[in-house]
């Protein structure tokens, strides 16, 4: 058993948000060693026992279970995001890989977080000439009804609501 968590919110934050939860279930429903896989590991570690390369032949994950958040939720440092249990050596084998597709997900997410903003700094920078002008028109007009306003409050009943 392993629980997956971060330590530190990325740039000083104060919360991050769980992403990669569907690409976890994925690789955890499909793990398994094909033909090919056993036959690289045998050339590459000749001097193992067979009955290791029998074993990997065997190995799934029907008896892993899996708990986590819900994708997209709201997580907090040192809390975990998903919690493996399973016999041992499966959970060995699967947590590396586990790290990395939570860890990248979240730096995926994060990424798109941060270009959003920096896009939407751009787009208000393109922008702010022409706010500014809408607001110094706005301001020039409420200017105006203000004087019009005082001239008539004694001849006209004009309400400013």
């Amino acid at each position: 058993m392993f629980d997956l968590y971060f330590r530190k919110n990325p740039f000083d934050g104060e919360f991050t948000v769980f992403a990669g939860l569907s690409s976890a279930i994925d690789f955890i429903a499909n793990y398994k060693f094909s033909a090919e896989d056993i036959s690289f590991l045998q050339r590459k570690m000749p001097d193992t026992d067979p009955k290791f390369f029998d074993w990997l032949a065997t190995v799934d994950c029907s008896k892993v279970k899996v708990y986590a958040l819900e994708e997209g939720t709201v997580a907090f440092p040192l809390v975990p995001l998903l919690r493996v249990e399973g016999p041992l050596a499966i959970c060995q084998l699967l947590e590396t890989t586990l790290l990395t597709l939570i860890n990248y997900a979240r730096c995926d997410l994060l990424m798109s977080s941060v270009l959003l903003q920096i896009l939407s700094h751009v787009v208000l920078v393109w922008y702010a000439p022409m706010l500014l002008v809408f607001a110094l028109q706005l301001a020039k007009i409420r200017c105006y009804w203000n004087l019009v306003y005082e001239e008539l409050k004694d001849q006209v009943q004009i309400s400013l609501t």
